[in-house]
C-alpha cells in the first residue's frame, strides 16, 4: 500500500481530527479478506477511521476487532466493523478465520467462544467467553513472525511473558482482560523466545506483560539464565510494581542484562497495605523514592 504524505486533516468518527489514510479503490485489491485491528482505547479512533476507510472502499470486506477497547465496548466496535474477539484471541482468532473461509458471507458464529458478531440484518450477538489460557498453552504459542518488509519498520521489540495480575487496583483493566489469575510461560520458553526476538532485529525490548516482576522469583531465574547463557541483551524496559524497590537482588540482575528503565505502577491503597502489611506511610514512600 502507497503511503502519501496528507495534505489535509479530516474527522475521525470520535469527531478528533486526524490524518486522511489512502485506500486501494480497486475493490478486487480488498475483495474477500479480513482486515484485523488492535485497539486500545487511545486507538480506537484510528482504528475505527481506518475501519470505515476500508469499507467504504470495498463494503464486502469483514473487519475483525480485537484488543482492550472492543472487549469493553463491543458494542460501539460493531459499529465500525462486522466481528469482535473479546479478551485472549490466540484461539478464538483462528477458529473465527476458519468460520470465515467456511461461509465468507454468513459465518456461523454462534457456537464460538469469545466472540461478537453484527449478523446481516444488523443484530448484535455476544457469545460466552472463551477460558484464558493456561500457562501451558501460553508457553506452546508459536513466536510471532514479521516479513521482510516489516522487519524494516520495527523500532523496539516486544515480548510478552506472562498474562493476568494477582493484585487487585481499582483503576485497573487488566483483570477484565486477561483474569486475576498470573499466568507465565516457562523459563525454556521466555529464553528461547528472547534469543528469537534478538534475532528478528536487533532493537530495544519492552517486556510488554502487565506486571513483570509478579512472580519474582521466575524474574530472577530468567535474568540469571540470560547471564549465564551469554546472552548479549540490547536495551531493555518493563513495567513493574513499585514494590520492585524492595528487592535489591533482582534490581541489581535488572541492570546487569542491560534494563534502561521501568515503569512502575502505582498501586491503590488496598494493594499497597496487601504488598506492605503492617507499613505505615514512610515505608511506602521509601520504596517509592527508591524506585
Amino acid at each position: 500500500m502507497h503511503r502519501r504524505r496528507p495534505k489535509s486533516r479530516t474527522r475521525s468518527p470520535s469527531g478528533e481530527a486526524s490524518s486522511p489514510l489512502h485506500i486501494p479503490r480497486d475493490p478486487t485489491a480488498l475483495d474477500h479478506t479480513a482486515p484485523r485491528r488492535t485497539a486500545i482505547t487511545r486507538t480506537a479512533p484510528q482504528s475505527f477511521e481506518l475501519a470505515a476507510r476500508i469499507k467504504e472502499a470495498n463494503p464486502r470486506i469483514k473487519i475483525i476487532f480485537g484488543g482492550p477497547h472492543p472487549t469493553a465496548l463491543p458494542k460501539e466496535s460493531l459499529e465500525f466493523g462486522d466481528i469482535v474477539v473479546t479478551h485472549e484471541g490466540d484461539f478464538t482468532l483462528p477458529e473465527v478465520c476458519r468460520r470465515l473461509r467456511d461461509d465468507f458471507e454468513n459465518p456461523v458464529l454462534g457456537d464460538v467462544l469469545g466472540v461478537a458478531s453484527k449478523t446481516n440484518d444488523g443484530e448484535i450477538k455476544i457469545n460466552k467467553d472463551r477460558p484464558f489460557l493456561t500457562s501451558e498453552e501460553l508457553s506452546s504459542l508459536p513466536f510471532p513472525e514479521y516479513t521482510e518488509h516489516e522487519k524494516q519498520y520495527i523500532t523496539h521489540n516486544v515480548v510478552n511473558t506472562s498474562r493476568g495480575c494477582p493484585f487487585e487496583c481499582e483503576y485497573c483493566s487488566v483483570i477484565d482482560n486477561f483474569g486475576r489469575q498470573f499466568r507465565f510461560t516457562d523459563d525454556d520458553y521466555t529464553i528461547e523466545l528472547i534469543k528469537y526476538t534478538i534475532g528478528i532485529r536487533r532493537r530495544p525490548i519492552f517486556f510488554g506483560d502487565d506486571i513483570f516482576n509478579a512472580n519474582r522469583g521466575r524474574v530472577k531465574r530468567i535474568l540469571s539464565r540470560i547471564l549465564d547463557e551469554g546472552i548479549d541483551m540490547p536495551r531493555w524496559f518493563a513495567q513493574v510494581r513499585v514494590e520492585s524497590a524492595c528487592d535489591p537482588e533482582m534490581l541489581k540482575l535488572m541492570a546487569r542484562t542491560g534494563c534502561s528503565g521501568r515503569r512502575s505502577t502505582i498501586p491503590s491503597r488496598r494493594s499497597l497495605r496487601a504488598a506492605f502489611p503492617g507499613s505505615g506511610r514512610s515505608s511506602i514512600s521509601t520504596s517509592f523514592g527508591a524506585g
